[in-house]
């Protein structure tokens, strides 16, 4: 397991200085999540893993500056807030920061306020120079110009005015880019646009296979609903009406299966009916022998079988409801209750007819 360290890095675009995940940090770029602050707070103190489609920022890490302590990080965080030395424990020459991240009420073990995302501020033709001159300074042995990242531009500007002319000669006071800055600013805002639109991209593609998916799954659906076969011409071993328990057990298995359920409750609704108990009547009729019903109740009363907890029941009253016959399940649920009560009234009469 990758043990949870902490480093105090300076954002170049803001000149703001925050204690960050390490994982978070790859090479001089630092990803940062889009986050409400307290979301926020929780994955820097958790330490969460990088996610490279997040937005990126430069930054500067500071010399020895990974801890593996959270506490212990903001505190070095803290000082260099004020000092670009990391180690020192008293208080230096105080520098003007930016941006304000932490409240001073905060203290080592809990902080309330987290710190917004970095923002990224337009560069001009003087900031350019600058950093160009600091670039070619540093080849020199005796020469090289430590650039603070505390202090302003415009402190920088002023004390290094000689070498900007050097570096930029065509640089002076009245314009306001010069093209070498416009193609840089330029380049990071389509390659940052460029990751955006991959991001969107991959949610929408996603998105696009799933609704697929299901098209394809409902289509196959729909091909076999729509006449081209029938519950009856599928499983033509099932005789109806049904004459013992042994065939209404395998007419349940097969009703376990989603496709074969509403194949039958299909050819149920199409049966139709003047209302509900007459509907549910011509139904159980054409689907049980009244010596079957005799021995069900609906809820399995006085010694017979429970009707309610079969696939067929529940085929019926989605039967119903499919073909407009029932106003609601409790309808359909005591039509099916009163058939099953009568059929001892209808044994007793066909016996009746006979003799």
């Amino acid at each position: 397991m990758e043990e949870k360290s902490w480093t105090v890095v300076l954002f170049l675009d803001d000149k703001t200085v925050e204690a960050i995940p390490s994982n978070w940090i790859q090479g001089q770029l630092c990803y940062w999540p889009s986050l409400a602050t307290e979301k926020l707070l929780q994955a820097i103190r958790k330490c969460e893993p990088v996610n490279t489609c997040w937005p990126s920022h430069n930054i500067k890490i500071f010399r020895n500056a990974t801890f593996d302590d959270y506490a212990r990080a903001r505190a070095k965080a803290k000082i260099a807030e004020e000092t670009s030395d990391l180690n020192s424990d008293s208080e230096q020459v105080k520098r003007k920061r930016v941006q304000k991240i932490l409240s001073s009420s905060e203290s080592d073990s809990s902080y309330s306020i987290l710190p917004s995302p970095p923002k990224i501020k337009k560069k001009n033709c003087k900031d350019d120079a600058m950093m160009k001159k600091s670039v070619l300074n540093r080849n020199n042995d005796e020469d090289e110009i430590q650039i603070d990242p505390f202090i302003g531009i415009e402190n920088r500007i002023e004390k290094q005015n000689d070498a900007l002319i050097e570096v930029w000669p065509n640089v002076n006071e009245k314009e306001n880019f010069n093209p070498v800055c416009k193609a840089c600013i330029e380049r990071d805002k389509s390659f940052k646009t460029i990751f955006e639109q991959i991001h969107i991209i991959r949610g929408i593609s996603i998105d696009i296979l799933s609704e697929v998916k299901d098209l394809k799954k409902n289509t196959n659906r729909s091909n076999i609903l729509e006449n081209k076969c029938t519950f009856y011409t599928m499983h033509s071993n099932i005789k109806f009406p049904l004459k013992t328990v042994d065939e209404i057990d395998v007419l349940e298995g097969i009703l376990n299966g989603e496709d074969d359920f509403q194949l039958l409750v299909l050819e149920f609704a199409k049966i139709g009916g003047t209302n509900c108990y007459n509907f549910v009547k011509r139904v159980l009729s054409t689907s049980l022998t009244n010596e079957m019903a005799l021995q069900y109740s609906w809820l399995g009363r006085k010694g017979k079988l429970n009707f309610s907890k079969l696939n067929i029941a529940k085929v019926i009253i989605n039967a119903a409801e499919k073909a407009d016959i029932s106003q609601n399940r409790t309808d359909t649920e005591v039509a099916i209750q009163t058939w099953l009560k009568r059929a001892s009234d209808r044994r007793n009469s066909a016996i009746n007819k006979k003799n």
